[in-house]
């Protein structure tokens, strides 16, 4: 139980992140295209929260991901919005989670195509950079006392394992950080789905994600901010797949927001006490080692017929890049008996089922695309399955024994973040 007159103090700010026409986006081939319009904006959103001893910050942002090189090698994009963090507030880099959407009608910034190369790319980048910042300061400036209630629901029947296995995760967790008055509040939501319904299209859009964040912001009293956290969505797509009509991307938005209303809705009973006042952060970094590449003549073969648009020009960048391993840091945050794990990939399903079990009897929170991009993350029975996934293209960059490795540092962290 939550120390009578003890809360958290948190603040929230949002900030319009939608990038020129002209910045390329992912398509099938050519693979980079120019947007023609803005169906709907891009928005970054940072939470700044302390339990009166620590401070941290989670920034989410409506993109694909962030490569760590997205701006050249030599670079490192997490730490330079962690700095900018840091300088804007006093909070430390490491205290900071940094993690995208994975919504696919956005900038090309996981490098399935180098983003580098385009000029107005790399200057959105680095306006983004200080646009998170400022949000970071400006959700400092407004901070609040408040309780944090975590409470769960299953929304079945807007989701599918896109590969046909079993492995579904329908679970939608609400973090909502409530002012004694209960008039201001921050809200943060994890659910695991691709946000493809409109990808590869050439209208800028956050997909459901925009929807169900815009009609929380606009619907739920006193909300200031509503921050979508991936879970772990590798295999998982939408019920209704990439149709790329926007009505299907409101219908799945809309159902989603109105799960979490509900969800919300009954946080105040007996089984939803507030949530103890303890904030930590700890983080690990491994290398991973690269996953086995074809010989050249293996690759002309593989790149050819079908499979060219997958495995042209993508798999010769991922041969020219020829790594022996890749750094990925885990980092986990913990709010109240909440914990979020944040992995800087695409994980399957099976890595955010088995976070949930292992961080019992807290609530273990995946967060996919946290703090870089690292690729598919792929337990080795789907990898015996082949597929897409660990096609050898730019998007499958470490071996499948990894998977296994990250769990196990998970675990150590966990144990730790417990103590």
């Amino acid at each position: 139980m939550i120390e009578e007159g003890r809360f958290f103090s948190v603040g929230a700010a949002k900030i319009e992140i939608t990038p020129p026409l002209d910045v390329p986006h992912l398509s099938f081939a050519p693979r980079h295209q120019a947007f023609t319009a803005v169906h709907d904006p891009l928005y970054a959103r940072a939470l700044v929260v302390s339990d009166g001893t620590t401070r941290g910050a989670i920034i989410t942002a409506e993109a694909i991901g962030f490569i760590n090189s997205v701006l050249g090698e030599g670079r490192n994009f997490t730490a330079e919005v962690r700095s900018e963090v840091e300088r804007r507030t006093g909070i430390l880099g490491e205290a900071v989670m940094l993690a995208a959407a994975h919504v696919h009608s956005s900038p090309d910034s996981i490098d399935i195509r180098p983003l580098r190369g385009s000029p107005a790319g790399t200057a959105w980048l680095e306006e983004l950079i200080g646009k998170i910042g400022f949000a970071a300061e400006k959700a400092q400036a407004g901070m609040f006392e408040a309780a944090l209630r975590v409470a769960q629901a299953e929304f079945p029947g807007y989701s599918r394992n896109r590969r046909g296995e079993e492995c579904l995760d329908n679970l939608v967790t609400a973090l909502v950080f409530e002012s004694p008055d209960q008039r201001r509040r921050i809200l943060i939501v994890n659910y695991a789905c691709h946000p493809v319904i409109v990808q590869v299209q050439d209208r800028i859009s956050a997909d459901y994600v925009g929807v169900m964040a815009s009609q929380l912001e606009k619907d739920l009293d006193g909300l200031e901010a509503c921050l979508f956290l991936q879970g772990a969505c590798g295999d998982i797509n939408p019920w209704i797949d990439d149709t790329r009509d926007f009505a299907d991307v409101d219908r799945m938005g809309t159902a989603l927001a109105d799960k979490v209303i509900e969800v919300i809705a009954g946080m105040h009973g007996e089984c939803h006490a507030a949530e103890p006042v303890v904030l930590g952060y700890t983080s690990q970094f491994l290398e991973l080692p690269a996953r086995p590449l074809p010989t050249p003549e293996e690759a002309a073969a593989l790149a050819s017929g079908d499979n060219r648009m997958w495995l042209g020009d993508e798999l010769a960048e991922r041969l020219l890049d020829g790594r022996k391993s890749y750094p990925a840091e885990l980092q986990i945050m913990r709010l109240g008996n909440a914990i979020l794990a944040g992995i800087p990939g695409e994980p399957f399903c099976r890595m955010g089922k088995a976070i949930r079990i292992m961080a019992t009897p807290l609530a273990g929170i995946p967060v996919g695309y946290a703090n870089g991009y690292i690729g598919y993350l792929v337990p080795a029975e789907s990898w015996a399955r082949g597929g897409y996934e660990v096609d050898p293209g730019p998007w499958s960059k470490v071996a499948p024994e990894s998977h296994g490795l990250i769990l196990e540092a998970l675990r150590d962290l966990f144990a730790r973040t417990q103590a």
